[in-house]
């Protein structure tokens, strides 16, 4: 007679203990996959903002027709700064983002009345996490920039 009121609803400790490992294998492989994921994204998010800040100031020189505007890169505290008659606004790239090279002399953009910047060149952008590469390749003459993941052959 006992037997017909203890009923067996719910799950034991093994059970419990399983699923919670199958979980916790889950969520070792997806987590580095995720932060890798966010790597990438914040590399191109950096390259991207970068691209854009570069054609932004030729064409704020260009409809001024003004002299004194330049973009001064600081490899060290991975920034850059964008200078301009107006005064100077610093943008750090984010946090697990470096820039490791620019070959603008003296790691200077500088851009002329027509907007266009008076040298090309590029500046290299490295991720922390993946140690993928993107590069802002500016063109001299045309002013064109674009976002690649390999360097420029000229």
């Amino acid at each position: 007679m006992l037997k017909k009121f203890i009923s067996r609803k719910g799950y034991t400790l093994v059970e419990l203990a399983v699923v919670m490992l199958i979980i916790s294998l889950v969520a070792a492989v997806a987590v580095p996959n995720l932060n890798k994921s966010y790597a990438r994204r914040s590399l191109q998010s950096a390259a991207l903002q970068l691209q854009q800040e570069i054609r932004t100031l030729g064409q704020i020189s260009m409809q001024r027709e003004t002299s004194g505007y330049y973009i001064t890169f600081d490899l060290d505290n991975d920034s850059y700064t964008i200078h301009g008659p107006d005064g100077a606004r610093t943008v750090a790239v984010p946090a697990g983002v470096d820039i490791t090279h620019t070959n603008f002399n003296n790691h200077v953009i500088n851009f002329s009345l027509r907007g266009t910047p008076t040298a090309g060149g590029l500046v290299t952008l490295q991720s922390d996490v993946t140690g993928d590469f993107k590069y802002v390749i500016v063109t001299p003459i045309t002013g064109r920039t674009r976002v690649s993941d390999t360097p420029s052959n000229s």
